[in-house]
Parts: C-alpha cells; structure tokens; sequence
C-alpha cells in the first residue's frame, strides 16, 4: 500500500519535471532574459511596441521595402563602377557646377561667363529675380507674373525710366507713366522725388499713391501752368509731396500747385508748398501762387499740409469737403511780416469764392486749422464773386495777420454776395485785427463760437496791434448792410482796453438790421459796442450791459455818504443791481410835510 503510493508520487513528480521542461524559461533566478535552449518560437504576433519581439515576416517584409527603395534610389543616381571622391563642402560648391579631372575625381568649376549655366546660377541666386527684364510696354499672358506687375506702375519703370537726381527734368517720362496708367487702370506709384518743369495733366480715373513722405515732385511749371491738374473725374492722389520752386520775392516766377478742374476727386495727406506769384492780381490766368485750387464738384481735401504758399487753398467750385487740413504760409517767419496790404506776397489760408469774381457753394470746411496767414484765415467776398450755403465748422483759426473768419461783401449785385453759411462750433483767438468779422454779410448762422484774446497777442503782435474784436457784424461795401443773420450762443472774451489796445467783445454796425444777437457770453460785460440804442429793437439784441453809477441820496434823509458805488447790469428783461455805501454821518431825518420820512431810493 505504501509503495503503491510512493510509485504514484513518483510518476507525478516526474510528470511535472517532464512539463516545466516545456517551458520557456530563464537559466537561473537571477537571470534578465529566457533562454529557448536552440528551439523555435512558433505563433508569435508581430511586434507592436519598440520592445516587443520581432517575427520573421515581419523582419522580411520591412527588408523588403528598405531594400525597394535603395533600389529607387540607386536608379536615379549617376554611378561610376569605382570609387570615387566626395564633392568640396557647400561653400566651396557655391555657385559652380561639377566636373571631372584628368584622373576621373570629381571637381567644381566655375561656369563660363554668359553660358547657359551662368545665367542659371545667377537666376537661382536670392537676388535673382532682379535680373527678370519686364517692361510696362510689353504683353503678358494673363496670370503670369510681368501681368500683375503691370497693375502697379513706377516711374522709374521700363519704358518711362524717369531720372532721379534731382536736377534731371522727369516731365516727359512721368507724364507718359500717368498717360499709361489712365489707359490700363493701372496704379501709379511715385517712389522718388523727381524734378519737373512742366504741368503734369491727369485726365481719366487714376490712383497716385507716393511711397512715403521723401517721395513727390519739385515743379519749376513756368507761369500760367500748375504742378499737377485734373482734368478729369475720379483722380485721387495720396501722400507724398508737391513743391515749387519757393520764391516769394521774385516778380518772374508766378506758379500754381495743385488745379481740381474734375469731379468727385481727392486729395489725401499731401503736403503742398512753396508756390508763390509777387504782387497784386485781377486775374489767375498767368498764375497767383496758390497751394490748391478748386473748380469742381464733390471734391475732397483732406489731410493735407498746405504751407508757404502765398495763398493756401481756394475754392471756386461747389458741393465740395475741406476737412483735417493744416494751412500756413507761415508770415512770422517771412522778412516781410507786417500789418497786411494788396503788396504783400502772404495772404489768406483759404479764399472762398477765389481771388476774383468766383462761385463757392455748398462747402463743408470742417476740423481745419489755420495759423499765422499773412492775410486772414478763411476769407471770402472781398474779391467780389460769390460765397453762399457753406458750412464752416469745428476749425481752430488762429494768429493770422488781418483777421480769422473775414467775409466782406465788396458791392452786393447778383454775382457779388455771401449769404446763408453756417459758422459754428469754431476756436478762433488771436487774430491780428479781429476774430470773426462778417461784413454785409446776410442770412448766415453764427453760433457756438469761442473767440478769445489773451496777452499771447500782445507778444505776437509787438508793435503791430489793432482793435481786438471777438465778433463783428460791419458794412460792406457800398454800405451793404448785414442783415437777417442769427448771432447766438457765442463765448467771447477779450483784453481789456488800454492806450494801446482797444478790445470789443462785439461790434454791431449802424446799418444793421433783422438780426439775432442773443445768449452770448461776453467777457468782460460792458465791452459790447453798440452805437446807437435804436439796434437793440431793431435787430433783437439780448447781450448783458453794465452800467456804473454813484449812488446819491436825497436830501433830508440825514445820512451823508462816503466813498461809494454801484453797478447796474442789464440782460435783457432781467436787470441786477450791486452797490456799495459807505456813510460818513448819520443825523435825525427832517419831517416832510406828508409826515413820511425819506431814507433814500
């Protein structure tokens, strides 16, 4: 029974001996692999991890591919059935082509001068596209690259090759560009400052941009012809400059800049300058030295630095905007400055109406600034012609020479006038001889102004001074009467009066007659000129007055006075009163007969 069991122990033992022989196992504890004992591993899925175990087909199929596309390779490469040596590095390779020597190693050289494989090199080189030839003049497939090339022109292109030294006349060439582009609707694109002796005529719809500020055109256009006129509708140009030659002492060189003859064009942030004509005129035909001048409809300038000039901007066509422009001549800094005259070769910031006999309506003059001008700032009427239905808004004129806002109607006639314009929500201070002066002038809206003097006038004016009125209504000429005009919500302050300056907040004239004067604030009170009491009635005037008296008693009341005053001030139905009384004795009052005792009134 025993040995029966013990048998049956053995052959279990050595039946569990018999199946870890099976097993793959590691040759000892302390061992870090199995060992399969030389035998295969059957049924092993391919490796899907970087450690797992890798199968034959696995192994093979990548060998495969390795081995395919060595192959491709080695197809396309050009083999020599010995060694061979490595080409120089990169730098030394730079730009030339390989070849052999006499012993069969390979070489680079350097490729024959004008030969297919220099033009190659060059053209492969960053700065290649440089040496592409293309001409404006030339007909390219669409899409292609000298095609869209052609959408943007520079003078300095092929075939108009305008010079750029400065001195070199670039009339021709720059004239023939903007004809080019009229005809492809092509931009045109000034990139240099070119020198011109001629007028540069733009009659179709064209785009002028200048690269930046370094970049416009030195006119020397002789008398009668302007730097640049549009001729046509839609032009814009943008940026850049247009200069003339600067000369306000001479009495040959009588130039223009800019003449707005189209519709709807613009002109954008470009500085204009140095355009003068010596002396007095009664015709623009041979030119009058103004920075731009407008004759059409629906124009826009805009953004513009308009200086030394004699005159800035005039306008002579209708419906136009005048908006965010810096004008200047600059008269301080002149050797002529001095109280104004018909002599003089700095004049006003902006004609309205031109320098003779023109027609200015419907313009929007707006967010402007006009400073030291030889003549006024905005001036329109004087020179005859007409000013009407203009909006003058939200503008800073200040320091000009004769005044700030100047209409004057010289003869009221059915081609002389200034009616219906609307000047409102303007700073104007400072101006030489006054700040807003409306002579004549009919209809017209005047509100919401600010008009100031301070002592900055009397170091800017030194030995020059003229009465400083904020706000005037005067005759025109042929005693034209400023009639129907509304006068409302102005602030006006001036300096006050003394042997040398004579400050008015307001000036109304005898003639004047159906106007509105009310709700303005002056500063100081009482210095309103206003000549005869009859204008109160007549013209609806509602302006603060001050009156100052010496307070009196009558007699009996028993008091004697000492040093006292009083103050009466007047705004239109609604007067105060202020006074100072000093008594220097008091005594029992007299009885009158009435038994009431009188104390004063």
């Amino acid at each position: 029974m025993h040995e029966n069991a013990f048998d049956k122990l053995t052959m279990l033992i050595q039946q569990v001996r018999s199946w870890l022989s099976l097993a793959l196992r590691k040759p000892s504890f302390v061992a870090n692999y199995y060992d399969a004992l030389g035998n295969y591993i059957r049924n092993l899925r391919d490796p899907s991890r970087p450690q797992d175990a890798a199968t034959k087909n696995y192994v093979d199929n990548l060998s495969e591919g390795n081995n395919s596309y060595a192959d491709n390779l080695f197809s396309r490469t050009l083999r020599v059935p010995e060694k061979i040596n490595t080409l120089p590095s990169s730098l030394d390779r730079a730009n030339k082509i390989p070849a052999f020597d006499s012993n069969g190693n390979a070489i680079v050289i350097i490729p024959q001068s004008g030969s297919a494989s220099d033009v190659l090199i060059e053209l492969a080189k960053p700065s290649g596209s440089g040496l592409v030839g293309f001409s404006h003049s030339n007909n390219y497939n669409p899409g292609m690259v000298g095609e869209k090339l052609q959408n943007v022109v520079y003078p300095t292109d092929a075939p108009f090759y305008a010079p750029t030294d400065g001195t070199s006349d670039a009339t021709t060439a720059l004239q023939s560009a903007i004809t080019h582009c009229e005809g492809k609707n092509a931009v045109l694109c000034i990139n240099k400052s070119f020198s011109v002796s001629d007028s540069l005529s733009i009659s179709s719809p064209l785009c002028v941009f200048a690269m930046n500020e370094q970049c416009g055109i030195v006119s020397s256009a002789p008398a009668g012809h302007a730097a640049v006129i549009f001729n046509g509708d839609n032009i814009c140009w943008n940026g850049g400059f247009i200069r003339g030659l600067n000369q306000p002492s001479s009495s040959t060189i009588r130039q223009d800049g800019v003449l707005l003859n189209g519709n709807d064009c613009v002109l954008d942030n470009v500085s204009i300058n140095g355009f003068f004509a010596k002396g007095l005129h009664t015709s623009n035909a041979d030119g009058s030295g103004v920075g731009i001048r407008d004759y059409g409809t629906r124009n826009t300038i805009s953004k513009c630095r308009v200086e030394y000039n004699k005159f800035g901007i005039s306008l002579e066509g209708k419906d136009g905007w005048v908006l965010g422009n810096y004008v200047s001549n600059h008269y301080r800094m002149s050797s002529e400055a001095k109280p104004w005259d018909d002599t003089s070769n700095y004049w006003d910031g902006i004609v309205g109406g031109g320098e003779w006999l023109g027609v200015a309506t419907g313009y929007l003059i707006d967010g402007n600034e006009f400073e030291d001008n030889g003549q006024s700032g905005i001036y329109a009427g004087g020179n005859g012609g007409i000013f009407a239905k203009n909006r003058i808004t939200n503008n800073h004129i200040h320091g000009n020479w004769n005044r700030g806002i100047d209409f004057g109607v010289v003869q009221r006639l059915a081609n002389s006038d200034v009616y219906e314009n609307i000047i409102t929500d303007n700073i104007v201070h400072n101006n030489r001889a006054a700040n807003i002066w409306l002579a004549g002038v009919r209809d017209s809206i005047i509100n919401n102004n600010n008009s100031w003097f301070t002592d900055d006038y009397r170091s800017m004016f030194a030995g020059n001074f003229d009465a400083c009125v904020c706000l005037t209504l005067a005759d025109g000429g042929e005693k034209a009467a400023p009639t129907g005009n509304q006068v409302n919500g102005n602030r006006c302050k001036t300096l006050e009066s003394d042997d040398q300056i004579s400050g008015f907040t307001l000036n109304i004239t005898d003639t004047a007659r159906g106007n509105q004067v009310r709700d303005n604030v002056l500063s100081p009170i009482g210095e309103a000129y206003i000549p005869n009491p009859e204008l109160y009635a007549v013209n609806n005037i509602d302006i603060p007055t001050e009156f100052a008296f010496t307070p009196q008693l009558i007699g009996g009341s028993g008091v004697t006075l000492g040093n006292s005053s009083g103050k009466l001030t007047a705004n239109g139905n609604v007067f105060s009163l202020s006074l100072s009384i000093s008594a220097q004795s008091v005594s029992s009052p007299k009885r009158q007969p009435d038994n009431r005792v009188y104390t004063g009134a």
